[in-house]
């Protein structure tokens, strides 16, 4: 189907409006196609008659309203033509917000609300564009609209992918794994059920996703896809305007009642994030807006003196309201996806609002040239940000607050800047102007016709082939996981099957000993030497003859060891019940013998470092264990005598610190047993309130001590792996060393 027909209210030329742009009026529009909603007769440039008063700015002087075409179509439809300014600068506080997120996500939660601007903005623009068509045409073209969709995203979404696939490859690491399935999500516009279906998480993830700020773009471009036909059928059938805006506002509330239901606190959000069903409610709510614009008799009541009363006082509460749900939401909180993403949704509706019919402070707030730059550019800033900041990252790995991740996130964001000036120059700008054929064949004519006077065309298609042989390679020879995912799972088969390498002094239903799990770095019982005693024990007991001074003197050194492991060693201590002796460092640790290890994937990558310095611990750990599960299995653990005398306890990783949970379990673990509770380094926006709550948590029980993992790994960032959380072989050292002086500090506070 080529044209969808609606006979339109008010036959005139269509000024097409771009979402993705500042729009200019048509060439040769209609006097009342020159003007900007709302601008002062005195900055309008008009045919010889002036207009008489600020409501009647859209029409040409004088004019009657053109009859309807034929008495048919739908009513209530007049939009208003011509650009709308102000929104290049909300475009530019929604790419701030997303960037904040990004780059510094302590500093602003729930910065990832931006991409919820975008969404009402773009629900505002491809409405009012659409009905533009089907008011001056009586039809849409689809493809048509299709086409100029694909014009607008598609060349400069070619460009990122085909030159961070390359240089990920040429930095290597886990940046490539599941790259193939980004690939095809990225350029079919299905990067958000594809990644749902492969059970990537936005929040979380055990290897860098190149690709995982292109969830929005996918659930744009559905949107672009559906919504011509479904907005056809809603003026079709619902009889005016009030119908019409109930029913889009009706989609968007079903779309945030299915998030709310779907949703389920302490585990991972993703697919209520990614799932264009629940994910709904921008898009409709700026859609819903531009069909109240669109009424010529109300304009959603923007001309009203109610409106223009209060106008002032509500934008400001819709921008406090907005900054405080990006300050102090955060994707760990059921506020933000049981009605927060909805409020963010109205909040920028009332933003829009604010930009119609009339000036006003806020108009020029948000038509600031710097707001205006940084908006126009905003699409490619997007499409840049993360794929670079991931790849400086892997580069030159960096702990957040420091002076070296300083000088990373600055740089990063400076290559953004200048990749996204270059993006918007060299393609969108001519592409949008010319069309991508014509754009093809002006490259083509360059390659072709140059080569006798200048090297750089040939220069320009060298590089580009090799970008383009670059890629292929890059995809073919992708990891299909990371390496963090394998120690995981290497560990985890480890501590399931009780050891690696030597039998398992304990098994239980649910921790198991892992004795053997340091064999590999030389930290578990020597288990040759044991055989070869055993060995000559046997022989040397073989034979016809015993005599009764032989039993004599096992009897006497039996009772020599028993005496011997009755004194105190030099510099042991007594620490709540438990014996604490000096390591070859002079930390004051317990036994490994005497050591439970419980925790998520931060305990299972770093098990083999805790077996070297402690053999014998044995392990509650599992990959992606929360907060949420942990009250009931601590119970159940120490019920069945499966929690030893001193325990380290690590959990939070991957959704933060639940206060509740963690008294919980020091109030099981009881007065009578020492724990160490690791705080977290995670580069989420969560970390720094989850660490907080620990302190304060841990400083109400005199057994527990907080290990300060975040402090010790953030001057070393390099014994990380690449998903900058998990440590590496050495950094699995460090870790078992902050659990030493952990216990150190608590066998030295008394």
């Amino acid at each position: 189907m080529r044209q969808v027909s609606v006979p339109a209210s008010s036959p005139r030329p269509d000024a097409d409006l771009d979402p993705g742009d500042s729009p200019q009026p048509a060439t040769h529009p209609s006097p009342r196609a020159l003007l900007d909603p709302g601008t002062p007769p005195s900055r309008v440039s008009l045919p010889p008659a002036p207009p008489t008063s600020t409501d009647d700015t859209l029409r040409t002087p004088g004019a009657r309203h053109r009859p309807r075409r034929g008495g048919r179509g739908p009513r209530g439809v007049d939009p208003r033509p011509g650009q709308i300014p102000g929104l290049d600068g909300l475009r530019a506080l929604a790419i701030l917000a997303v960037l904040a997120f990004h780059f510094v996500p302590a500093a602003l939660p729930g910065g990832f609300l931006g991409v919820d601007v975008f969404f009402v903005v773009s629900g505002f623009l491809i409405t009012t564009l659409l009905l533009r068509e089907i008011d001056s045409r009586g039809r849409v073209d689809l493809l048509n609209f299709w086409r100029r969709r694909a014009r607008r995203l598609v060349p400069p979404l070619l460009a990122v992918v085909v030159v961070s696939v390359v240089a990920a490859r040429l930095v290597g690491g886990d940046l490539l794994v599941g790259i193939g399935r980004q690939t095809v999500g990225a350029l079919t516009f299905t990067s958000n059920w594809l990644e749902i279906a492969a059970g990537s998480s936005y929040f979380h993830s055990t290897s860098p996703i190149l690709f995982v700020n292109f969830w929005s773009l996918a659930v744009e471009e559905q949107f672009y896809l559906l919504w011509p036909l479904t907005l056809v059928v809603v003026l079709a059938f619902a009889p005016g305007t009030r119908a019409r805006v109930a029913t889009v506002a009706g989609v968007g509330l079903a779309s945030t009642l299915l998030m709310a239901v779907l949703f389920t606190s302490g585990e991972d959000a993703t697919r209520v994030y990614y799932g264009t069903d629940t994910h709904l409610v921008g898009l409709m709510g700026g859609a819903a807006l531009a069909l109240a614009w669109a009424d010529p008799t109300h304009r959603a009541g923007l001309r009203s003196p109610i409106w223009r009363r209060v106008r002032g006082p509500a934008v400001l509460a819709a921008l406090l309201t907005l900054a405080a749900l990006t300050r102090w939401g955060s994707e760990g909180s059921a506020l933000t996806f049981r009605g927060g993403i909805a409020l963010a949704s109205v909040a920028t509706v009332v933003l829009i609002a604010g930009l119609l019919e009339a000036p006003s402070p806020w108009r020029r707030a948000m038509s600031l040239p710097p707001l205006v730059w940084l908006g126009r550019r905003s699409y490619g800033i997007y499409l840049w940000h993360w794929p670079v900041l991931v790849i400086a990252g892997a580069l030159v790995p960096y702990a957040a607050g420091t002076a070296r991740g300083a000088a990373v996130l600055l740089s990063a964001l400076a290559v953004t800047l200048v990749l996204a000036e270059v993006s918007w120059r060299a393609l969108e700008t001519p592409v949008r102007r010319r069309g991508i054929r014509a754009s093809l064949g002006d490259v083509g004519r360059w390659f072709t016709s140059g080569w006798h006077r200048s090297r750089l065309p040939r220069i320009v298609a060298g590089g580009l082939t090799l970008l383009l042989v670059g890629t292929v390679v890059a995809l073919a020879t992708a990891p299909e996981k990371s390496a963090t995912q394998r120690q995981i799972e290497e560990s985890q088969a480890r501590i399931d099957s009780g050891s690696a390498g030597s039998p398992p002094a304990q098994t239980t239903s649910v921790g198991r000993d892992a004795t053997g799990l340091g064999v590999a770095l030389g930290g578990a019982p020597a288990e040759d030497e044991t055989e070869q005693r055993a060995s000559e024990d046997a022989e040397e007991g073989t034979g016809d003859s015993t005599d009764s001074s032989s039993d004599d003197d096992a009897a006497q050194d039996a009772e020599d060891e028993a005496e011997q492991q009755a004194a105190p060693s030099p510099g042991e201590v007594q620490v709540n019940g438990s014996t604490f002796r000096p390591d070859e460092e002079g930390l004051l640790v317990p036994p490994g013998d005497e050591l439970t290890a419980i925790g998520d994937s931060l305990v299972v990558t770093s098990a083999d470092g805790l077996t070297y310095r402690f053999p014998g611990t044995s392990y509650l750990a599992e990959s992606n264990r929360q907060w949420s599960g942990a009250t009931d299995l601590v119970a159940a653990a120490v019920e069945a005598g499966e929690v030893r005398d001193n325990v380290v306890l690590h959990l939070g990783t991957n959704a933060g610190v639940d206060e509740k949970a963690l008294r919980s379990v020091l109030d099981t673990f009881g007065p009578d047993r020492n724990v160490v509770v690791m705080d977290l380094y995670v580069q989420a926006s969560f970390t720094e309130k989850s660490n907080e709550t620990i302190r304060s948590v841990v400083a109400d029980y005199p057994h527990a001590v907080v290990g300060t993992w975040n402090e010790t790994i953030s001057q070393q960032p390099q014994v990380l792996q690449s998903d900058q959380v998990h440590p590496d072989i050495d950094g699995m050292h460090v870790y078992a060393e902050v659990v030493a002086r952990a216990f150190d500090e608590l066998a030295r506070r008394g």
